[in-house]
């Protein structure tokens, strides 16, 4: 289960019939109106840049670097942020990936408004996105792009 979808399911949805996978995977109807990625498989053949070392931790310009490369947006599009973060120890975040530990955890996010491919990359554009990657190891903790944002 990823944010509320069946996985299994999902795979065999999509190889047999994608038309349908909307109404008859469980859960990811909601997820698409909700959650920012819903499909684990396309989480784990994404593109992996994130070993760059521009990319290092604490480097914001680095991982602003990375999420323009990711989303297809040029840099000067972005808009770059950090602030601090209280998590609890049951913290989760959007796509699933491990939480930081409890307590205070400073944040890069990253924005733009500019048309994109979002991070599945299947041919679609989006109006937009916002990443918010852990400031102290570089992991993306959260994605949204298009109207996923708006939720």
């Amino acid at each position: 289960m990823l944010n509320g979808v069946d996985q299994k399911a999902l795979s065999r949805c999509l190889a047999t019939d994608p038309d349908t996978c909307l109404t008859s995977v469980p859960g990811l109807s909601a997820c698409v109106q909700t959650a920012k990625v819903c499909n684990a498989a396309a989480l784990q053949s994404a593109p992996r840049s994130s070993a760059r070392m521009d990319s290092a931790p604490g480097n914001t310009a680095g991982i602003g670097a990375r999420a323009a490369e990711s989303f297809g947006v040029a840099q000067n599009t972005l808009r770059v942020t950090t602030e601090t973060r209280t998590l609890g120890a049951a913290a989760t975040f959007g796509l699933g990936l491990q939480s930081p530990t409890a307590g205070d955890t400073a944040v890069v996010t990253v924005e733009s408004s500019s048309p994109n491919h979002g991070l599945e990359q299947h041919g679609l554009t989006f109006q937009g996105f916002r990443a918010t990657y852990s400031a102290g190891t570089g992991q993306l903790l959260e994605a949204c792009w298009g109207q996923m944002c708006r939720s």
